[in-house]
């Protein structure tokens, strides 16, 4: 455990070797399609030659994009640029030479971020994991006669798959294409050269040992070299047959008279397979090989032997249409041991296949595992856009070839002629529009967006079908370890085909998954030699786990350690292996798993299934207002936001010069001498900002009198002049002792009176005649006693007294006193009323009065304590500000990039180099140094408010401050989910684990009024609504501000234009934009017309198209975007004027129905959200914020929250916080030591009362911090009128979603909520007549139409499909009465009842 600042490190094993770039995958492969992989592509497809031009291509360069990201994310264009490439067109019959350049296509660029920006939207192209190039071996059993089945598939880079496999009667055949007429393998040997029987006799000829009977080889020596394996000797000890002779007739002969009947004999024979495969095949050289390959493929067709070696070639050796190059030469030459180069299979593979495939059947070998990673590859969006451009260049290629026979000597050489590049364009765009791998990337958070990245895919073109894939392809396999994520993938039908990339995983060139691992030399680990392995080369090493322990030094501390080794049947098992027979060790334990899985805390102890939800919950968090870090973290938050590129990071060393909420500005740190050879771009910056006001001369026009100076720590002299009129010369004064502004108000507008004068003083003369009801203490020495009546003279001393402001008199028997005089203001205290006292003029001190607004009281309260003291006074709504160095402040701490001489004192001059200091920026404003020379500032703009692809907001905020020092790679702005520079998805919230009431029942989730009041767990959603301006057949639609039979009301919005106004808060029929449509005209009577005529009604002519809010959405208008045919280069749709964007935004608070999880997968709906005063609380009074169900822990299995919760409540208290990463952190013993330095139960438990009748639990309850996400299902979104859409016509529930006002899914977790609730008649309303009960729901209907009561529910309708399906089964099942009940009522006998 180490501590350090605010945070304790519980990790154990540490690894000096850095993580992988987490968007490595996506950018390397696209750079190398825009750098190597289209220069291929060219090479590929050109030259392109005919009989009549020859067209070569020379080069080609890619453009500038012509907008950028941000322009294009506005106008809704896809982020692309220009392909342009140079072309060499030869004419054959002319000899003409010409070099032309054509647009081939346009590419879309891929931002920094990894993605693309597609039609405005932000798109992702997921990687797909194939099945490589290469041989592969596969076996089975015969499902009939249960014989071995042999196979080989033969898998090309490009081309068709073939196959090779053994039939019943052990000829080995092949198909040179799929579902093609089978062939003796031996004819194609022939084909490629391996041309006599006896040769292919001789490449598959084997040594064979067998026992063989004495008749059998009688009869066989003479055809086959037999040589006796054994020697005999006979009963006298003499050898008569020595082992290595030629068995021959006179060894037979021995042996038959000794009685001996068999001999272990060894021979040199051709395999059976191969002699069995000769007798098929009946080919007799070459060129017969060649032809009986055609009749075969092609039957139909006429036989010449050109024909024929074309067909070869198409199918075998023209790498054009059928090559291994590169994966699946390197695979080939990788498994069998050669050095082959060609891109096409050669008689020599062939020739290895086949040993290979009889060593299998000797066992001298094993058939292919292929769901192991060794044979799957991954195929990267460079390698999928490039396969889709070389296709449609190949169908341009070919269009050329045939159109160039129609065209002139002159019309062929012009390029634009003969090459019409249009398909590569519509592939392009089909590609990144309709494939299956280019999708909407998630960017509900920053999470969600980098595993989308990272995300792997078995299905799509080329790769495996959802219906079809079995159990085996979606498993996981212990080829994946340290490659393929073991817990992160979908629920449901995709489980297994998509899957995620390890942490630390690469690709190889080949596109192979390599983990990495630490050399282990001599029984020590050394992580300076890390070795990246594919499956296939991890297979002969022994790998020990990352847990094993290693002293300082790196040497393996056990002599014996568990490693990952191969079996004899081929699996990857752990065993127990001597320290010194161990190749390498695993770095870290987190290299197993992916990046969503590796956030989780714990994760070691959490059910595979419930981590798999937990990966998938913190996908599905919206950001938050006020995020907060993890307090139980694992040390990977910070990668996920910083190589996602949601952080705003420096990328050069320098000091912040300017921040606001939407700009970050870094100026440079530059060398001297760069500065003074000019190699250092500069910006001239004004030494001072512009003033509101007048300068220094014109102050004649305004008699000024300070009320405060900046800054405030000034001489007393400067201070003295505060109330008093400014001259010329006092203001110079001021610009030498340094003031840069003041406060003033005009000298007429200061006011001084005394307190005397604001007053009316009037004696209380009820007073006279009344009796004191206490002694008064008049002087020193004179007391009037209690009972004394008051006189007039007495009266009068009181008040001459200054001490005595009352007197306590009988009234009713009681002591009441009474104020001698009563204070009544003067017209002239009226006028200062509001305004403030500047200065006070007293013998007590009442300094404590000055800038105090004045009111009556204040007023009085001064009266009291001196009525002779006078007060300064002014209108604070005449006060100004008068700027004398209003300096420019964002040039402090920025360098010289200029010499600059000042004029005071002559001598002293500010050299180049220098930095800034507010004092220099005064000296040159008095210098009259007007602008200045700094290095250019990298200027940093921050997105504000920006909808993401599910409606959630961007919005990043600065993280330094102005003078901040930074380096490159520093952190300048957090993003939208994220806090000083971490993730941050939820808020640490303090949790108990106790039922309440039975309304936290299974999943749900009580939460405390607090995070409502302190939007805790609030959101901000943008919704964009998009409006089209279309012409149609009628006329064009107009936007206006006033359309026909629209309410005021719901217009109340717009501008003149017709269209909202940004700020406006806006609500569900409000409309956005006014928009008239023309109506379709109709034949009317020449009456009509006149009228109309006569008496034009706008209404006639249009039909209002206004684009409203839709129903149960509110919010603000934050922005609105106008998209017209001048504003953007490309072309609007067709018909469509301009397209006018409206973005809403709403704060969406928790409310009761949102979803909120864990990160363990403890996901549950929030049931009730209860005042504060009513949640549970601890023993200091803390009340808890969620109340969560502790049944859901021990059927779950995910211990790992009551560890989180545990680890998180002592790091609160101990005000820290902790890093624990997966399967390498805290320790229980460690847990429960944190608990105990906090001075908490290391049980994790504690005494909690209930907040609303304060009593305590029966029992102690395991309280803890846990960090708590909200989740993307919102009950606002999903709240509509249900069951007034579609139904189904089988199970009759409601169909079409929100949009079409159709279904809400009722399903188990929502029976479970109205369980909870005990409202059971809701319940079961909701099951039957308001859901699929039928004729019930019909009745219901007319019922509630007529205002009578409803009746008794019958049976749903989903219930009588499951009888159906049950007497399908021969399973009958019958409604019985309830118990006293004569007779079975069905839904119709209690209508008609009801009736």
């Amino acid at each position: 455990m180490r501590v350090a600042d605010d945070i304790i490190d519980f990790t154990k094993i540490k690894s000096s070797y850095a993580m992988p770039d987490l968007l490595q995958l996506q950018k390397t492969s696209y750079d190398w399609l825009l750098g190597p992989g289209l220069e291929q592509i060219f090479t590929r497809v050109f030259p392109i030659d005919t009989a009549k031009l020859r067209i070569e291509y020379v080069s080609h360069d890619i453009e500038q994009p012509a907008k950028s990201i941000e322009s294009c994310r506005k106008a809704g264009l896809s982020f692309e640029a220009m392909v342009r490439a140079n072309f060499r067109l030869i004419n054959k019959e002319t000899g003409e030479i010409r070099e032309q350049p054509l647009i081939v296509t346009q590419i879309p660029l891929m931002t920094p971020y990894g993605t693309f920006l597609i039609n405005g939207a932000e798109r992702v192209i997921v990687s797909q994991l194939v099945r490589s190039p290469g041989v592969y071996f596969e076996g089975g059993k015969d499902k009939l006669s249960g014989a071995q089945i042999y196979m080989v598939t033969l898998i090309p880079d490009r081309g068709n798959w073939m196959e090779i496999e053994v039939s019943k009667d052990d000829v080995i055949y092949t198909r040179l294409r799929k579902k093609a007429h089978k062939i003796p393998v031996t004819l194609v040997l022939k084909a490629l050269g391996i041309t006599s029987n006896e040769e292919i006799e001789q490449l598959f000829t084997v040594e064979k040992t067998e026992r063989m009977q004495l008749d059998q080889l009688r009869s066989l020596y003479e055809q086959i070299e037999y040589t006796a394996a054994e020697s005999f000797i006979d009963g006298k000890g003499r050898e008569l047959v020595k082992e290595g002779s030629v068995v021959n007739a006179k060894a037979i002969g021995i042996l038959e008279n000794h009685g001996e009947t068999s001999l272990l004999v060894s021979s040199r024979q051709p395999d059976r397979w191969i002699v069995k495969t000769l007798k098929a095949d009946k080919s007799t050289s070459q060129e017969d090989a060649v032809k009986q390959i055609f009749k075969e493929m092609q039957p139909k067709e006429r036989l010449t032997l050109e024909a024929a070696e074309s067909l070869l070639s198409t199918l075998l050796t023209d790498e054009a249409y059928n090559t291994f190059a590169p994966i699946g030469r390197y695979k080939i030459n990788k498994r069998f041991g050669l050095k082959e180069a060609s891109p096409v299979l050669t008689s020599g593979d062939y020739v290895a296949i086949i040993r290979r495939l009889i060593d299998i059947r000797e066992r001298r070998a094993s058939f292919d595992d292929i769901d192991s990673l060794a044979n799957r590859r991954i195929r990267c969006v460079g390698e999928l856009l490039a396969e889709e451009i070389q296709d449609s260049m190949l169908k341009v290629a070919k269009a050329t070839r045939d159109k160039v026979t129609i065209y002139s000597s002159e019309q062929m050489m012009n390029l634009q002629n003969v090459l019409n590049t249009k398909p590569v364009i519509s592939s392009i765009r089909n590609f990144f529009g309709q494939s299956q791998l280019s999708q909407f990337m998630e960017q509900i958070n920053p999470l969600a967006s980098l595993a989308h990245k990272r995300r792997l895919s078995s299905l799509g073109p080329g790769g495996l079908n959802r219906k079809r894939a079995g159990v085996e392809v979606r498993d996981i396999h212990s080829s994946h370890y340290s490659r393929i994520c073991p817990i992160e993938t979908p629920e449901g039908g995709n489980i297994g085909l998509i899957n995620s990339l390890s942490s630390y995983a690469k690709l190889d060139e080949f596109g192979f998954i390599t983990a990495p691992y630490a050399k282990v030399e001599r029984g020590r680990k050394d992580e300076k030699n890390v070795a990246y392995m594919d499956a296939e080369e991890e297979e002969s090493h022994s790998i020990a786990q990352a847990n094993t322990p290693v002293d300082e030094k790196g040497h393996l501390v056990s002599k014996t350690v568990i490693a990952r080794q191969r079996s004899e049947g081929g699996e990857i098992l752990p065993k127990e292996l001597p320290a010194g027979s161990v190749d390498y060790i695993d770095l870290v334990p987190s290299q197993v798993f992916g990046v969503s899985a590796s956030l989780i805390p714990f994760l070691e102890h959490d059910d595979a299934n419930r981590a798999l939800m937990g990966c998938n919950m913190q996908r599905q968090a919206v950001p938050l207002v006020q995020p907060d870090r993890a307090r139980v973290s694992t040390g990977m938050e910070e990668r996920v936001v910083r190589d996602n590129g949601d952080l705003v990071l420096s990328d050069i060393d320098g000091t912040v010069s300017y921040v606001d909420a939407g700009e970050v500005r870094v100026s440079p740190v530059v060398n001297v001498a760069d500065l003074q050879a000019g190699k250092v771009a500069v910006d001239v910056v004004p030494v001072m900002l512009a003033s509101d006001h007048v300068d220094a001369g014109g102050t004649a026009e305004v008699r000024m009198v300070p009320i405060s100076f900046a800054p405030t720590e000034l001489p007393a002299d400067i201070l003295d002049l505060v109330g008093s009129e400014l001259s010329h010369d006092q203001i110079a004064t001021l610009i030498d002792q340094g003031v840069e502004s003041f406060q003033y108000v005009p000298a007429g507008s200061i006011i001084q009176n005394s307190l005397s004068d604001l007053f009316d003083v009037q004696t209380n003369e009820s007073l006279v005649g009344k009796v004191l009801a206490e002694d008064v203490q008049e002087g020193k020495n004179k007391v009037h006693k209690a009972g004394t009546k008051i006189t007039e003279t007495l009266l009068g001393r009181f008040i001459n007294n200054a001490r005595i402001r009352s007197v306590p008199v009988l009234e009713d028997g009681e002591s009441v006193p009474v104020e001698l005089q009563t204070l009544t203001m003067t017209p002239i205290g009226l006028q200062v009323v509001g305004h403030r006292i500047l200065r006070v003029s007293s013998l007590v001190d009442l300094s404590s009065a000055v800038g105090q607004i004045v009111s009556e009281e204040s007023l009085h309260a001064l009266f009291l304590k001196d009525k002779n003291a006078s007060v300064l006074t002014y209108d604070p709504a005449k006060a100004a500000s008068y700027e004398l160095f209003r300096v420019n402040g964002s040039l402090v701490g920025r360098t010289l990039a200029e010499d600059v001489q000042l004029r005071k004192p002559k001598t002293k001059k500010l050299a180049i180099g220098r930095k800034l200091t507010h004092e220099d920026l005064i000296l040159l404003a008095k210098n009259g140094i007007s602008h200045v020379s700094v290095p250019q500032a990298r200027v940093y703009e921050l997105q504000k408010f920006k909808r993401t692809n599910q409606d959630t907001c961007i919005n990043q905020h600065p993280a330094v401050s102005l003078g901040d020092t930074v380096r490159a790679g520093d952190l300048l702005a957090d993003g939208y989910a994220s806090a000083e520079g971490e993730l941050a998805l939820g808020k640490n919230l303090l949790v108990a684990y106790v039922p309440w009431r039975g309304y936290n029942y299974q999943d749900g989730v009580i939460v405390s009024e607090r995070l409502v009041r302190d939007d805790s767990l609030s959101s901000i959603h943008i919704k964009e609504h998009k409006i089209e301006v279309r012409s149609t057949e009628f006329g064009k639609e107009e936007i206006t501000r006033d359309p026909p039979n629209v309410s005021k009301e719901l217009t109340r919005h717009l501008d003149d234009r017709g269209v909202v106004r940004v700020g406006a808060h806006v609500k569900a029929e409000d409309v956005l934009v006014g928009k008239i449509t023309p109506r379709a005209e109709q034949e009317e009577s020449p009456e009509v017309r006149v009228y109309f005529a006569l008496f034009h009604d706008k209404a006639r002519d249009y039909k209002n198209t206004s684009y409203k809010v839709p129903p149960g959405e509110d919010g603000v208008v934050i922005d609105v975007q106008e998209i017209t045919k001048d504003s953007t280069s490309d072309a609007l749709p067709v018909g469509v004027e301009r397209i006018i964007k409206v973005y809403v935004a709403k704060k969406r608070k928790i409310i009761v129905g949102d979803k909120v999880a864990g990160r363990h997968g403890n996901k549950g709906v929030i049931t009730r959200i209860l005042p504060e005063e009513d949640m549970p609380f601890l023993q200091d009074g803390t009340p808890v914020d969620v109340i969560l169900s502790p049944l859901g822990v021990p059927s779950r299995m995910n211990i790992g929250q009551l560890l989180e919760a545990s680890l998180g409540i002592a790091a609160r208290k101990l005000n820290v916080r902790t890093v624990t990463p997966v399967f390498n952190g805290a320790t229980e013993d460690e847990i429960k030591a944190l608990l105990r330095k906090a001075d908490l139960d290391d049980s994790g438990k504690e005494a909690v009362r209930d907040g609303v009748f304060g009593n305590y639990f029966d029992s102690p309850v395991t309280v803890g911090e846990a960090y708590i996400l909200k989740l993307i299902h919102l009950a606002e979104d999903k709240m509509h009128a249900r069951s007034t859409g579609r139904y189904t016509l089988i199970t009759q529930q409601p169909i079409g979603g929100k949009a079409q006002f159709g279904g809400q899914r009722f399903g188990e977790m929502e029976v479970w909520a109205l369980e909870a609730y005990g409202a059971s008649t809701v319940l079961q309303e909701m099951l039957t007549i308001k859901s699929d009960d039928l004729e019930g729901r019909r009745v219901a209907y007319e019922r509630l139409t007529k205002g009578n009561n409803l009746f008794e529910t019958g049976s749903p309708e989903s219930f009588n499909v499951l009888v159906k399906e049950l007497r399908g089964l021969a399973l009958d099942l019958e409604s019985l009465p309830k118990q006293g009940d004569s007779r079975v009522r069905s839904t119709k006998l209690v209508l008609e009842d009801n009736e």
